[in-house]
């Protein structure tokens, strides 16, 4: 009875680990939506593929660790694991690294405004010509 009970808690631990696994590959799409704004459409589309994408590794891998049986103590394993990262480390991770994206795009916005301002693109119509003619003009005089 305890080699059993020993047995299912290994899978309901690796499962666990899967779901850890599967919110940190989470964490790279919650990384660019902090990078770049995404609207309500991009984000459950991204949403919608990961889930797609996970769905059939995932049920295989459940499959697989119960020879075939389908246990649903083992999905709550993923969720598990899943959520437990994603509110401890990944949140820590996620602050951090948001952190350090938002000091970036400052200092690259800094620059951009530097740059903006050193370069001045001229007018080169006719009227603008002719105002910069008159201008001259009445500085040498």
């Amino acid at each position: 009875m305890a080699e059993f009970l020993y047995i299912e808690l290994k899978k309901i631990g690796m499962s666990a680990l899967l779901g850890v696994g599967l919110a940190v590959a989470y964490d790279f799409f919650r990384i660019l939506r902090v990078a770049f704004k995404h609207n309500t459409i991009a984000l459950s589309t991204e949403d919608m593929l990961f889930f797609i994408c996970i769905t059939f590794p995932v049920f295989g891998f459940l499959l697989e660790i119960n020879n075939g049986v389908f246990r649903a103590y083992l999905v709550l394993g993923v969720i598990f694991g899943f959520m437990l990262y994603r509110e401890t480390i990944g949140r820590l991770l996620l602050w951090i690294i948001g952190n350090i994206i938002r000091k970036i795009r400052k200092i690259a916005m800094l620059l951009l405004k530097k740059i903006k301002s050193t370069v001045t693109i001229k007018d080169n119509s006719r009227a603008q010509r002719k105002r910069r003619w008159h201008s001259e003009k009445k500085t040498k005089d």
